[in-house]
């Protein structure tokens, strides 16, 4: 009698890894993915690859379009009465880095990133909000716009206190400027990148400098970021406090 083959069972640590990914990609979307190649891409940080390809930066990009689309769509509906300049601060709140990084954190997902330890020890507050919308670029891919558009109403935005979000300042870069507009005061702002030591993430610091005076200073992770934390310092202490802007 011949002995039935029984196929031995991938039991690799690697094997259990996706296992474990799929299952909590299903809880996160609500389906089971086609391509999970794209989804594992998706969650692989510039930092832990050699070749540019191989990291989740070009499905961010490609998230990040697709997320402000949905969004603006969003908006549109649910404040049909409001001014483009409304709709627009109410976009800027929601896709923040912020706002993106608690969203990223409500998926589960942060936990499966693949990065670099160094740059999981410095203080690179990108990486969340990034990692989201590299994932919104892997479905739009993997099971298109409708499926996309799905995921994002129904699992991201579903969350999102949009009546407490209209009363949240976070475009402070604006609301200095519009100030300065208003009193007809010069405003420059002075960014230059910084080497972070034991990181190798970029940092960017940031002066503003209002009719030649300091206002405010602030650092991040991008231009915007360190220019949205010296517009904040100078919200804070000059423009809330009353004090006369342009004077130290």
């Amino acid at each position: 009698m011949r002995r039935l083959r029984v196929p031995k069972v991938r039991s690799s640590k690697s094997s259990t890894r996706e296992q474990a990914l799929l299952k909590r990609l299903k809880k996160c979307l609500g389906y089971t993915p086609k391509n999970v190649s794209l989804y594992t891409l998706s969650l692989v940080h510039k930092s832990a690859v050699r070749e540019y390809p191989a990291c989740n930066e070009r499905l961010e990009f490609l998230g990040d379009a697709i997320l402000n689309a949905i969004i603006s769509e969003a908006l549109y509906f649910r404040y049909p009465d409001r001014d483009e300049g409304f709709l627009t601060q109410m976009r800027s709140k929601v896709v923040n880095r912020s706002s993106l990084n608690a969203l990223a954190q409500k998926t589960g997902l942060c936990a499966w990133v693949q990065i670099r330890a160094p740059h999981k020890a410095g203080n690179n507050r990108n990486v969340p909000g990034d990692m989201l919308e590299a994932l919104i670029g892997a479905i739009y891919l993997d099971r298109g716009y409708s499926i996309c558009r799905k995921v994002i109403m129904n699992k991201l935005l579903s969350s999102v206190d949009w009546e407490a979000l209209e009363f949240t300042e976070t475009d402070y870069k604006s609301r200095v400027i519009e100030r300065c507009q208003q009193q007809h005061l010069s405003l420059v702002f002075q960014t230059k990148q910084i080497a972070e030591e034991h990181s190798g993430n970029p940092q960017f610091i940031s002066r503003l400098l209002i009719d030649a005076a300091l206002a405010g200073s602030g650092q991040g992770a991008s231009k915007k970021e360190a220019e949205q934390a010296a517009a904040h310092e100078a919200w804070v202490t000059k423009i809330n406090t009353e004090k006369p802007l342009g004077i130290v």
